[in-house]
């Protein structure tokens, strides 16, 4: 059944309640699908698009570089046209899929001067994930969203053929940026997803927990903290749905609307984390607690989600379930560790 990005979003964001992590996974492949869509020609649909309709195969939107995020015009990966042929070298970092991406779409810098305008000076690719010269790096271990695959991948005299080249050569750039145009809304989906859940799970413990004699849900200030977080998960919800039917029914979409409609969910996330972590039970974040709770899985996600947030500044306590590697005569055991985030950082794309 075809659905629009409304729909889309709508799907997205149920996901999200239960799993950020897979909402992130999935997502993914409409991120890499996108920029074929809007700017491919009708050869590379159908060589690439095809088969995701056919096959449960997953593909990667490889831009994001170590030194490079938001910032797409910062990137260094650079390809160089060799007859029929593009060679790329370089490469790219938190990969979503990377490690089972049945192909990549990928940016490059095309033009070497450094005083060429960003919309003429990059090249974007489709190109097969098992190219020789592709190299995927280990998974990850991330804060949350552990389901969630993120890689490295590394390019190394990787040979594509022109035919692969997405939209025009030089304007890769500008594929990149319609692509988070249209795509936007989804992240803001999963954000108000997870929002959602942060709300419930507070909700279901202030039902449980007891304090002088009653339910903490008694309390007033219980109550507007409650009635607070209610209300922004609604307003993230509206902006969402706003954001992705203008993405059908606009002509042309505004960049600095979108932007608004993706942030606006992400920040709402920071907010109803803090305030679910105010009602929640205080033996959740016991250093000797081992098992992993509803609420704080919920927690970490939330954490690994703002890092779709622009400019993130977030500080609080969090405990994190982290696997320690095997020692001699030792199996690998789980450890819990106090730790206080304090970060500042751009968003991932």
């Amino acid at each position: 059944m075809p659905m629009d990005m409304v729909c889309n979003t709508i799907v997205s964001e149920e996901i999200a309640y239960g799993c950020s992590g897979i909402g992130t996974a999935i997502m993914a492949n409409d991120l890499a699908e996108t920029p074929l869509i809007l700017c491919g020609n009708d050869d590379v649909k159908k060589r690439f698009l095809t088969r995701m309709t056919e096959e449960p195969l997953v593909a990667s939107y490889a831009v994001t570089e170590s030194i490079a995020g938001s910032d797409v015009a910062g990137i260094k990966t650079k390809c160089e046209k060799k007859g029929d042929e593009y060679v790329i070298n370089g490469s790219k970092m938190w990969i979503t899929n990377a490690g089972y991406a049945n192909w990549f779409f990928v940016l490059a810098r095309s033009d070497p001067d450094p005083k060429t305008p960003p919309g003429k000076a990059f090249t974007a690719f489709a190109v097969e994930g098992d190219t020789p010269g592709i190299t995927r790096g280990k998974k990850e271990i991330n804060l949350g969203q552990r389901c969630s695959d993120t890689r490295g991948v590394t390019f190394e005299d990787v040979r594509v053929p022109a035919a692969n080249v997405i939209g025009a050569p030089g304007e890769g750039f500008k594929v990149a940026m319609k692509t988070f145009d249209k795509t936007r809304p989804l992240v803001a989906a999963l954000a108000t997803g997870l929002a959602a859940r942060c709300l419930d799970e507070a909700a279901k413990y202030a039902l449980e927990r007891k304090t002088f004699g009653t339910h903490i849900a008694n309390h007033q200030a219980i109550q507007f903290i409650l009635a607070d977080m209610a209300v922004n998960v609604e307003l993230a919800r509206l902006m969402t749905y706003r954001s992705a039917h203008e993405t059908i029914f606009v002509l042309f979409v505004s960049t600095k609307r979108q932007t608004v409609c993706h942030y606006a969910p992400c920040e709402q996330v920071s907010f109803l984390l803090a305030a679910s972590i105010f009602t929640a039970p205080a033996n959740e974040y016991s250093s000797n607690q081992w098992k992993v709770t509803e609420h704080e899985s919920v927690v970490v996600d939330s954490l690994d989600t703002l890092h779709f947030r622009c400019f993130i500044v977030f500080r609080w306590k969090v405990y994190v379930v982290l696997d320690s590697g095997p020692s001699v005569n030792e199996t690998p055991k789980k450890q819990w560790f106090a730790v206080e985030v304090e970060s500042r950082r751009d968003a991932l794309e």
